[in-house]
């Protein structure tokens, strides 16, 4: 029982309506940001694939933490996906593991660090305290 439509590009106005759809996103990209920034100790956040309007990324919210709340992640891209329709895919990986994967030169991850990106947090070069 679900709708589709379909885009008709010849129409005046739909340069406007894809830079409202895109400022939307964006506001809603930063207050997901600031929730995932509140489950603990982010060393680095990217958003990636879904929230850049880009198909094929290996995931659409990559993060690397320590001492994370996953209820609380749960919880928050749970109801981002309800407000979105769509699946949020993430990555979440301890300081440990992304430096063990970076040095075995992971697939994965490397794929993830050379694709297109909006880094919120990098403090992966800070030395932990």
């Amino acid at each position: 029982k679900r709708k589709y439509y379909k885009v008709n590009k010849s129409f005046s106005l739909l340069p406007e309506i894809t830079s409202l759809i895109v400022k939307a996103q964006v506001m809603l990209e930063q207050q997901l940001d600031q929730h995932l920034l509140k489950i603990g100790d982010v060393r680095y956040m990217a958003f990636l694939g879904l929230f850049l309007g880009k198909a094929g990324a290996p995931v659409d919210i990559f993060m690397v933490a320590e001492k994370v709340d996953k209820k609380a992640m749960d919880k928050i891209l749970a109801q981002t996906e309800q407000d979105l329709g769509v699946e949020i895919r993430y990555s979440l990986m301890t300081l440990d593991e992304f430096r063990y994967r970076k040095d075995i030169t992971d697939r994965f991850l490397y794929a993830i660090l050379e694709a297109p990106k909006n880094v919120v947090v990098d403090k992966l070069a800070e030395r932990i305290k």
